[in-house]
């Protein structure tokens, strides 16, 4: 497949500059851009709240629910590009690996991995 020429790029580069070209672009996708955003964010609401249930029933101080969110919002990333299998597993398991290192208990990690994302690591 050919790449494109230096005058195609220009070309495409002084279209995304056009403040019409950007407004019927953006028109043209907007609700599709809403629908998606809306969903993603309902997604990463209800991981919190799972996460949440974790910490509290292990009674981690409000202060360090940042470090358990923080660390469950990578393994969220992962898992919408990774969507399972020995790649997310072994990634998941670096992760619990480096937010241990940064100060978190390795059981709780792994606990939140599992009961908040259904992982085994």
């Amino acid at each position: 497949m050919p790449r494109k020429s230096a005058e195609q790029r220009i070309e495409k580069y002084r279209k995304k500059l056009d403040p019409e070209w950007v407004k019927k672009a953006l028109e043209q996708s907007k609700d599709s851009m809403v629908a998606a955003q809306t969903s993603a964010v309902e997604r990463l609401a209800a991981m919190e709240l799972r996460v949440k249930a974790v910490l509290n029933d292990e009674d981690i101080p409000l202060f360090s629910h940042v470090l358990y969110l923080d660390f469950a919002r990578e393994l969220h990333r992962l898992i919408e590009r990774h969507h399972g299998g020995a790649g997310l597993t072994r990634e998941a398991r670096i992760k619990v690996y480096d937010w241990k290192e940064r100060g978190g208990s390795e059981t709780i990690l792994k606990r939140v991995a599992s009961e908040a994302f259904g992982l085994t690591v």
